[in-house]
Formats: C-alpha cells, sequence, structure tokens
C-alpha cells in the first residue's frame, strides 16, 4: 500500500468521483465538487491508483495550516471500496504532512468503528431504517406522536411535499443573523446542484395565512437519505411542525432499503423529535490533536 499526498490542482477528479462512488462507505460530503463549495483549499492522501481516498479539508490560522471541519459537512475520513481496517486509517493519519500543526477530522460511520483508541470525542448521529412498510410503521407510532401529529392537524398546518428553494430560503433568511452570509451562499448551491439532478428534496409546512413556518431539506446520497438542513420558525416551533414533516416524509418513502440519517440537529430538530420516529442513536468519532502521531 502506497500513500501520496495531492494538492488540489494535482487530483484527478474523475477518478476521485469513481472511488466515491464505489466506497463501501461513500458519501456525498466527499464528492468532488461539494467540497470544492465548501471550502476554497482543500488537498488529500490517496492509496495507489484512488484505491481509497482521505480530503484534508483546510484553512490559514495565524500563519499556520490546519484542518478542520466545514459546517456544512459532518463526517469525512478514508473512503474505499475495499473493507477498511484501524491500522490503515492510523496509516493515513501518519500520512498527513508536517506542515499541519493542528487536525480535527469528524470520521464517517464506518472509520469510526475502527478508530475509537484515538484522541478525541464521539458525537450523536440518529439514523431511522426505512424499510419498514408503511402501515406496520403507522401502527407502531407512539400515543404521544399520534397526539403531536393531532394537535398539529389542528393548527391548520399544511405540508407541501415538493416545496421551492426560494421559498425554504425565506425561511432561512428570517434567521440569517445566526449564520454568516457565506455559509447561506454555499447551502444555497449547494441544494440547487442536488435539486438538478433530482437528488434533494424540501418538505415545507404553511401556517394559516400561508406563511412558511417550517421546512426540511432531504438529500440523497449513496442509497441513503441525510436531514441536510432544517428550519423552524416560533410559530412552526410551537406548533410542532417538524412533527407533520417527518409523518409526510414517512409516508412517501416507507418500505424502501434506504436509511435516514438525521446529520442536522438544533433545539427543535432534536434527539426527542427523531427518536420519537425510532430513529437509532450512533456516534461517529472525531480526532482531534494539535501534535503529529
Amino acid at each position: 500500500m502506497a500513500i501520496h499526498y495531492l494538492k488540489n490542482n494535482e487530483i484527478d477528479y474523475s477518478k476521485w468521483d469513481r472511488c466515491i462512488d464505489s466506497a463501501l462507505n461513500g458519501s456525498v460530503y466527499a464528492r468532488t465538487w461539494f467540497l470544492d463549495i465548501v471550502t476554497d483549499h482543500w488537498n488529500a492522501l490517496i492509496e495507489d491508483d484512488y484505491l481509497s481516498v482521505f480530503p484534508l479539508v483546510y484553512q490559514t490560522h495565524y500563519f499556520r495550516n490546519v484542518i478542520y471541519m466545514p459546517e456544512l459537512i459532518k463526517h469525512l475520513g478514508v473512503f474505499s471500496s475495499r473493507p477498511g481496517s484501524g491500522e490503515k486509517i492510523l496509516q493515513f493519519l501518519k500520512a498527513i504532512p508536517p506542515e499541519f500543526k493542528r487536525v480535527h477530522i469528524c470520521f464517517n460511520k464506518h472509520n469510526s468503528q475502527l478508530i475509537k483508541q484515538l484522541p478525541g470525542s464521539e458525537r450523536p448521529v440518529f439514523e431511522l431504517d426505512l424499510i419498514i412498510p408503511a402501515e406496520k410503521r403507522y401502527s407502531s407510532y407512539s400515543e404521544r406522536v399520534n397526539s403531536i401529529l393531532s394537535s398539529a392537524r389542528q393548527n391548520k398546518l399544511a405540508v407541501m411535499k415538493n416545496t421551492s428553494l426560494y421559498e425554504f430560503e425565506k425561511l432561512l433568511d428570517r434567521k440569517a443573523y445566526r449564520r454568516r452570509l457565506t455559509e447561506l451562499q454555499k447551502m444555497h448551491r449547494i441544494i440547487l446542484h442536488l435539486m438538478r439532478k433530482n437528488q434533494a428534496e424540501i418538505i415545507g409546512a404553511y401556517g394559516p395565512e400561508n406563511m412558511i413556518c417550517a421546512a426540511a431539506c432531504f438529500i440523497r446520497s449513496h442509497h441513503n437519505v441525510i436531514l441536510f438542513i432544517a428550519r423552524s420558525d416560533h410559530f412552526g416551533e410551537i406548533s410542532q411542525a417538524g412533527y407533520l414533516i417527518l409523518d409526510t416524509f414517512l409516508k412517501k418513502y416507507s418500505a424502501r432499503n434506504i436509511t435516514l440519517s438525521f446529520d442536522y440537529q438544533d433545539k427543535t430538530w432534536n434527539k426527542r423529535l427523531f427518536t420519537d420516529f425510532g430513529a437509532q442513536e450512533s456516534h461517529y468519532f472525531c480526532y482531534r490533536n494539535r501534535q503529529k502521531l
């Protein structure tokens, strides 16, 4: 096994994306176009002729290059079409050039199962298998979920399955002060790119005055679906619009061999909401070290 360090202009984008497409743990986060949108700087470690790849997203901080996790990427790590090992991941980490004095990498779930001995921390992620038929899933709803759904419907909320990006961004703009404008622009480019490829869907909830009060963007990634970004305004929060949106999504996609990953979380779109629908908690590992291994 030979691991090569390549700068961005030396990477063969076609070979890279073919590796991600065929990887056992492939993810939209690791596609070249996605990395190009979320960051100005990324290089890579590559095993042999793109057998395995490891993106290194970096920025300059106080005149030092540091590897970090962009806000819109939840996990990266090593991607390969072959089963991995903890030893291989360690070899990739050791191959990170010494110019990167600080390293912060959140590894994908497949990697995380292999490297728990490293310094760092675990972060929760919630996953829901959608293979259960719709009728069986609805019958398993708890009394609490049924009560919340009933209450939300009494608030005269209307759910739209194909909410436009424009409508979604009206909701985002109301809370734009919480995000830098550049992050909103990056999010727009990502969602627009995926919608054009029919790989993203926005489901929105509208209040009595036909004002959007909550919405969620789901993106498809390698036979799975990711809750990429979600928002609720004050009315959406108190009316539990998120429950109606998830119920609508599950009605559409139940009995399919895919997993819904709740990568986005905030005070409204949180563990209670996800686990109420049967999502299971797992973890991915975030490595952080100021010194070389």
